[in-house]
């Protein structure tokens, strides 16, 4: 059963009793160190400590996703011609099969200007050294599949644009039930 809990109230509490093991918990906090005390075999996704692999897997979904948290997460322009033949270039790319991120070309060394929106995006996204260490093997492999998982995703360290862009793709690649204490930071139209 899904559950929406809205409001400002503590939930911490109900949380725990609704869910049941094999979950992705997001949160930068109180919430988080419960759900590590009531669920001891947890993993806990550390991005100072852990990296994985966004292009695992890819299939256009997948691509499609990836492009739409991207672009989700650096709207301007989203109704311009640039932004939509760029995302679609960035799916392109995408199923082209890049080993990693960052051996995608750069912006100037192609010469169709979708895709020079669309690796820009990727370079973006790149200069973040949290999200290129993370997105790019940088640091221990988690595995994420059907497991029970809680990352800790501090805004406050992090920044709004790296925590949302790992919430989102964590997000993605979970398969099973998400829990959110902040849905009004994570949640795009695409979810």
């Amino acid at each position: 059963m899904n559950h929406l809990l809205l409001g400002a109230a503590e939930t911490t509490d109900l949380l725990l009793a609704l869910t049941k093991p094999r979950f992705l918990l997001i949160d930068d906090g109180p919430v988080a160190d419960a759900f590590l005390a009531r669920f001891p075999k947890a993993r806990l996704f550390t991005p100072t400590v852990h990296s994985f692999d966004p292009l695992a897997g890819m299939d256009y979904k997948r691509a499609r996703d990836f492009a739409d948290i991207l672009y989700s997460a650096s709207p301007g322009g989203k109704d311009t011609l640039t932004v939509r033949n760029g995302r679609r270039a960035l799916v392109r790319l995408l199923l082209a099969g890049p080993g990693r991120l960052s051996d995608m070309p750069k912006p100037g060394e192609v010469k169709d200007d979708a895709e020079k929106e669309a690796l820009g995006m990727i370079e973006e996204l790149l200069m973040s050294p949290v999200l290129s260490r993370v997105l790019c093997n940088g640091g221990k492999t988690f595995r994420l599949k059907e497991g029970t998982t809680v990352a800790k995703l501090d805004r406050a360290e992090l920044g709004d644009f790296d925590a949302f862009i790992l919430g989102a793709l964590l997000m993605g690649q979970h398969k099973g039930q998400v829990i959110l204490s902040d849905g009004g930071f994570y949640l795009r139209l695409l979810h």
